[in-house]
């Protein structure tokens, strides 16, 4: 069955989903919380109650997070009958983009008690967004008369107008047009990208997207290769 979780709203949409065999510890305020949309690097702070519906304790042994930049922090691991307990969360959603999940678990000391699964979801807006985040090809023939072209686009979700001053590329078989760019808020520019496999192996290419916008100076957008030859 599914019972419910909570809190760290930071990014954008979040959703805390607890699933559970048993109705021992009843999350509130309730199993499913939309909190809308966050802005990247926003931390998230909140609190999440555990009620025991049970007849006798429940003892929460600990509490795992997927990553470092979630955790959690119980008042206290023992809940009597009626009782409630409170769990302390901050998400860093630094670095995040979009639609974000993660899970913690909450584990019973009782050992035939199912795990509290919590899983967390948001959506994390980037005031400037690159889409696709990274460009990826395989099995490429080695050919150097051949260009290969990909489309990208940047998107402002600020409310001032952002400049791109250059696009660096370490690497002769990428380039990209237009090589800058000014760009109103709400507004999108696409970018050509061109691939030409002059060179036969496994390849990692950085386009360096960079800016007058002081929250986002630089922006990596990957280049991944794989260029076969004889």
């Amino acid at each position: 069955m599914r019972k419910l979780l909570y809190i760290i709203s930071g990014i954008g949409w979040l959703w805390l989903v607890v699933s559970a065999t048993a109705q021992s510890l009843e999350p509130i305020p309730s199993d499913l919380i939309d909190l809308g949309e966050v802005q990247e690097g926003a931390v998230i702070r909140d609190t999440l109650r555990l009620v025991n519906r049970e007849s006798k304790p429940v003892k929460i042994k600990s509490i795992r997070t997927g990553c470092q930049c979630t955790a959690a922090e119980l008042d206290k691991n023992d809940i009597s009958p009626k009782d409630t307990a409170e769990v302390a969360y901050t998400f860093n959603t630094k670095g995040y983009h979009g639609v974000v999940r993660k899970t913690m678990t909450l584990v019973l000391e009782d050992r035939n008690a199912e795990p509290i699964q919590v899983t967390l979801q948001v959506k994390v807006i980037t005031e400037l967004d690159v889409n696709p985040r990274f460009i990826y090809l395989q099995k490429i023939p080695l050919d150097k008369k051949a260009k290969i072209i990909r489309k990208i686009s940047v998107k402002n979700q600020s409310k001032q107008t952002i400049s791109i001053l250059r696009i660096q590329i370490d690497d002769d078989m990428v380039s990209i047009r237009p090589s800058s760019a000014i760009i109103a808020p709400g507004k999108e520019t696409p970018f050509e990208v061109e691939i030409r496999p002059l060179r036969k192996g496994h390849f990692y290419i950085q386009m360096i997207v960079e800016t007058d916008f002081p929250k986002k100076p630089k922006v990596m957008v990957p280049v991944y290769l794989d260029i076969l030859g004889d």
